[in-house]
């Protein structure tokens, strides 16, 4: 502990930062046309403060301290001829440039400028693990306006929506920055509720690079084992002004079809699905997006300070699917109320407080909502006729009155998703060589999902209004009994009011059967309870089909933090014969995390998890000591630092460095006697133990060996630790009671999972055009995250635990050619192995039990994980024509301004279980794979320049008009299969399900005395509704026999078959016009 502690000291002295670095260094010789060096030329980066004089006897000079991106370096020198070169600046890479100034000959004014090569740079020796960077201008050609789905080009990177899988990893294990500010969910990781589609990310136009790191990351990154993914935001330049505006939309009547439709025919005792005729139409959704970004210098307070702001707002009306309609001819895919918003907004302003010291304060406010309509619930058109008193007030005494809300509008869940960030920074630059940051940042990412309120649309900027969980009433019956207050909790019945179930003693709708009937309940003016389908109420008239009531569950979870860090950075220090680059850093972050979770409101004993004071707090709670631990938020407290180095020795480059990470859970856990195993509920004042603090001390090392001078070999080692998301430290950890056996409990004492990861790579820039890649890694999962069994009584469960491990190991090939004669492409290929002992956290819940130990089967040896795709090939291909080129008909050049871009994909086949129609496995786990997948997507884009409709006043101004083409090519096969046939139409469902399944008992249409059967009970739903349907009465004779309930399964069962959702989906076009200066 000693030793710890003074290591923890050391590492602390040193200021600096953990987060992902967004700043670039410029360095280079400025020489005459003998090649000596111009002492006293100066070197400016247009656009920034940062400059400097050249004072070596070889005119090498630095700048460091640029933030990303593309600028014109300005250089000059009394009586030479000054020069402006355009470069390219990328985060934590050196861009290196050589200038010869020769003398002025009679025009003392002349400028002369340079284009760099595009490949300059691409391949560095400095590197330190794999990574990919692309710029604004690469990230906006390509066939997409998703920047998570651009990412996912990346070699070793798979986009799943919910985050990023690289190199076999999970998704949970890829941090998601912008600007070095991590934004992923504190719960879980990634992109939280929703994934990417949700998330209000910033637009690839207001971005001035993305940084995708995939492998053996320096030491400055921590808290990741798969990759680190870090979007550089613009922040305006000092010397004019930029901006943008984009608007997005799909053209649905330009999307394609099925390949074929389906036909389904009786063969024996069997049902075939055979290939027949024209397939259904693919309806698009009713997508909108505007975007907008603008920024520059804010002149009224000195030349240094600048600012950009940038926002979006989509909208989407409808889903996207094959035409599938119901017997009523209801669309299965564009609902009605089926609509979905997102909404963000970022700003940077940068206070130039002099030439070396400059103050950035920043914000975030994204809001996304949806709807979330469902095809269970489209059927449910009954209006709400909730109870009010006098003053229009709810009140379960007062007067019924209708409140025109559909209940599938009031049952159907919606969701809010809030990404807010705050920062301030403080950059000082020390000299040409050295600067340090200090940042203090407030980020949170809230989700939560619930009933609405009302019918409203949601608030711009605080989206739905969602039903409080409330227990002021003791439903007994139909009567509402005031709950008690007792030592300042009000003590109700467990049931969420909203939700309660109403029953009564009476007769049948229709008047003939006395039994026990489900009302309505008059605080909500629906039929509440349990969520319930077996109503007749719908297009086929069976029951299953559709929920006609009842009540779902919700979930909210708030997640904040509080972070301060610093960094400084000292470069180019020489020491005898060795160059050194210092880095170092600190991060202290404190987190506050709220849930509130109630999978179902309408039982006294719901499954329920709490650890919050919002809401009420725990409205559940049977006791005050459970009340009083479990009614406060989770707080949570990391530490971190790092110190490393980048020495350079005759062209041979070390990146060696130190890590080391401090977790405070702040929290107890449960110690289960090993003698007596009892669950402990948490309420209980023994059994629980303080979790201690752990700390992880990670080295990392990388030596970098140049072959040529545009090439060389990379070796590389690495261990990286990451704690365990709060989900799995926290949820359900507050547990009063186990709830059967398959219950899933937090531990906040876990360990930290670790991966030691081993790298070779080899690049090599063959020309100016052309550059290769070559990297072979091997990921030693040594501790991930899993599940154990509890055996305690009267019941075991499941608890989280650092426990499963495999392996994974591959090779990536990139060729890239730069952007010459009007062409350029990017394309990688990785073959991967990944082999685990459970592909997800909880994927071993599922395990059975042993018949001959009674044990459960927890895998003894690594399987292919479900990510396991062996083989892969993406990429990008553009074609560009520039101003005043291309081809030309009658002198006009028709393609100039122009580009087209395709991005193919290639992938093999995702592994799966084979299981029977129960979905118990019956293989070995994941040793079948699906069929391979093909596709290819393009954008067709071509600008105009404003100056030459309206005058040279207009600058570089100019308007882009473009169409995305989702697969090119319409490819329609299958791209998956179900895992009880191995084919990708047949579930098996039509062979598991015979007319014996269904009740003999026929529906009558009309209750006859003379016939007790038709009045019976099981005539009826729970509601006193009858259970015959029309729709199922196919001979009109008003009974509805089990042949019928058959066929009425059979033509719903048919239609679900028609989706052909294991299919590949056809061509889809979108179009849009960007506006930018």
């Amino acid at each position: 502990m000693r030793k710890l502690i003074v290591l923890c000291s050391l590492l602390m002295l040193v200021p600096a930062s953990l987060f992902a670095s967004i700043y670039g260094i410029l360095a280079g010789k400025v020489v005459d046309a003998d090649g000596n060096g111009v002492i006293g030329a100066t070197v400016f980066v247009e656009g920034t403060t940062r400059g400097t004089n050249v004072r070596s006897r070889d005119g090498s000079f630095t700048v460091s301290n640029i933030q990303a991106g593309s600028y014109t370096i300005r250089v000059r020198s009394m009586g030479k001829q000054e020069q402006r070169i355009n470069v390219r600046i990328s985060a934590d890479q050196t861009t290196r440039i050589n200038v010869v100034l020769r003398d002025e000959a009679v025009q003392m004014d002349t400028v002369v400028v340079i284009g760099t090569n595009p490949g300059d740079g691409k391949v560095d020796v400095a590197h330190i693990g794999s990574v990919t960077t692309m710029s604004s201008d690469e990230l906006t050609r390509q066939a997409s306006s998703s920047l998570a789905s651009v990412i996912g080009l990346s070699a070793g990177v798979q986009s799943d929506g919910g985050g990023f899988a690289v190199r076999g990893s999970r998704t949970e294990e890829t941090q998601i920055r912008v600007d070095g500010l991590s934004v992923s969910n504190q719960f879980t990781g990634g992109f939280g509720a929703g994934g990417s589609s949700y998330f209000p990310m910033i637009s690839s136009y207001a971005t001035e690079e993305v940084q995708v790191i995939t492998g053996n990351f320096a030491a400055e990154y921590g808290e990741a084992q798969g990759g680190v993914i870090n979007t550089v935001m613009k922040v305006g330049r000092t010397d004019r002004y930029e901006g943008f505006l984009f608007w997005h939309t799909n053209v649905p009547a330009l999307y394609g079809s099925q390949a074929n439709g389906v036909k389904i025919e009786k063969v024996g005792n069997s049902y075939k699905i055979f290939d027949e005729g024209k397939g259904l139409r693919y309806l698009g959704s009713n997508n909108n997006e505007i975007n907008f970004g603008v920024g520059g210098p804010i002149p009224f307070i000195n030349d240094r300070t600048t600012f950009y702001v940038t926002g979006s707002y989509q909208t989407v009306t409808g889903g996207g699917g094959y035409d599938v309609k119901d017997p009523w001819g209801n669309s299965q895919v564009q609902l009605p109320d089926d609509n979905f918003w997102k909404k963000n907004l970022e700003a940077r302003l940068r206070f130039g407080l002099t030439n070396n010291i400059s103050l950035v304060l920043g914000g975030k406010y994204g809001v996304t909502n949806n709807e979330g309509a469902s095809t269970a619930w489209m059927y449910s058109n009954e209006i709400g006729i909730p109870s009010l008193d006098e003053n229009g007030n709810i009140s379960p005494t007062g007067t019924p009155t209708p409140n025109g809300i559909p209940q599938r509008i009031a049952k159907n869940n919606v969701t809010n998703v809030f990404v807010t960030t705050i920062m301030a920074r403080l950059n000082h630059t020390l000299n040409d060589r050295s600067f340090y940051e200090i940042t203090l940042a407030n980020s949170a990412n809230n989700d939560e999902t619930g009933r609405r309120v009302g019918w409203n649309k949601p608030n711009f900027f605080t989206g739905f209004e969602i039903m409080e969980a409330v227990d002021n009433w003791i439903v007994d019956g139909s009567t509402f009994i005031p709950a008690v207050e007792s030592g300042g909790k009000i003590t109700g019945d467990k049931v969420i009011d909203w939700a309660s179930p109403i029953t009564y003693v009476g007769m049948s709708k229709d008047g003939y059967c006395n039994a026990t009937w489900y009302g309505i309940n008059p605080l909500t003016g629906y039929y509440e309870g349990n969520l319930y389908s077996g109503s007749t109420m719908n297009p086929w008239g069976i029951t299953g089909r559709a929920v006609s009531g009842g009540a779902s569950g919700f979930n909210r979870r708030y997640g904040s933090y509080w972070q301060l860090d610093g960094n400084y950075n000292l470069f180019h220090v020489q020491t005898g014969k060795f160059n050194h680059n210092f880095k170092a850093g600190f991060e202290a972050n404190l987190s506050t995390l709220h849930r509130h979770y109630n999978g179902n409101p309408a039982i006294g004993n719901p499954v329920y998890d709490i650890y919050t004071d919002k809401w009420g707090g725990n409205i559940y709670a049977g006791s005050l000591a459970e009340y009083d631990k479990t009614s406060k938020p989770m707080k949570q407290m990391k530490i971190g630092a790092y110190v490393q180095d980048q020495i350079t020795y005759k062209g041979i480059v070390f990146n060696p460095g130190l890590r080391l990470d401090v977790l405070n859970p702040q929290t107890q856990y449960r110690v289960v006697d090993p003698v007596r195993p009892q669950f402990i509920p948490i309420s209980s004042d023994t059994g629980f133990a303080d979790v201690s603090v752990k700390y992880q001390i990670s080295p990392r090392l990388s030596i970098n060996y140049p072959i040529t001078e545009r090439s060389y070999i990379s070796i590389a080692y690495g261990v990286f630790f990451q704690s365990p998301l709060q989900q799995y430290m926290y949820d359900r950890f507050n547990a009063e009671s186990i709830g059967g056996t398959t219950a899933l409990l937090g531990d906040p004492n876990m360990d930290a999972q670790r991966t030691n990861q081993y790298q070779v790579s080899y690049k090599n820039q063959l020309s100016d055009e052309f550059a290769l890649g070559l990297t072979v890694y091997y990921k030693d999962i040594y501790n991930q995250l899993g599940v154990q069994q509890v055996l305690t009584a009267p019941d075991a469960y499941f608890q989280y635990a650092v426990c499963e491990y495999g392996a994974a190991k591959g090779i990536e090939v990139d060729v890239n050619k730069f952007m010459s004669n009007n062409f350029a492409f990017s394309l990688n290929y990785t073959l991967a192995f990944t082999n685990v002992t459970s592909s997800g956290a909880a994927s071993n819940t599922s395990v059975l039990l042993d018949p001959y130990s009674g044990k459960l089967t927890f895998p003894l040896a690594p399987y292919p994980a479900s990510g396991d795709i062996r083989h892969r090939i993406k990429g990008g291909i553009t074609f560009q024509f520039f101003r005043d080129e291309g081809p030309s008909i009658a002198g006009v050049k028709f393609l100039q301004n122009a580009y087209v871009t395709i991005n193919p994909y290639w992938r093999s086949g995702v592994p799966y279980t084979l299981t029977n129609m129960s979905g118990q496995a019956i293989s070995e786990v994941n040793a079948y794979r699906g069929p391979n997948v093909w596709n290819a997507d393009a954008k067709i884009a071509k600008s105009f320049f404003l100056r030459d409709w309206f005058g040279a006043s207009l600058g570089n101004a100019q308007v882009e008009f473009y169409v995305n083409i989702y697969n090119m090519f319409n490819l329609r096969g299958p791209i998956g299969f179900y895992t009880a046939t191995g084919d990708p139409d047949d579930s098996g469902v039509l062979e598991e399900v015979k007319i014996g399944n269904f009740l003999y008992t026929p529906y009558y249409e009309k209750a006859n005395y003379a016939n007790a059967t038709s009045f019976a009970v099981d005539q009826y739903d729970i509601y006193g509704n009858r259970l015959y349907s029309k729709d199922a009465d196919f001979d009109n004779n008003g009974i509805v026999t089990q042949e019928e309930k058959y066929q009425s399964w059979l033509n719903a069962t048919i239609m679900g078959i028609s989706y052909r959702s294991n299919y590949q989906v056809p061509i889809r076009v979108a179009a849009g016009i960007l506006f930018r200066f």
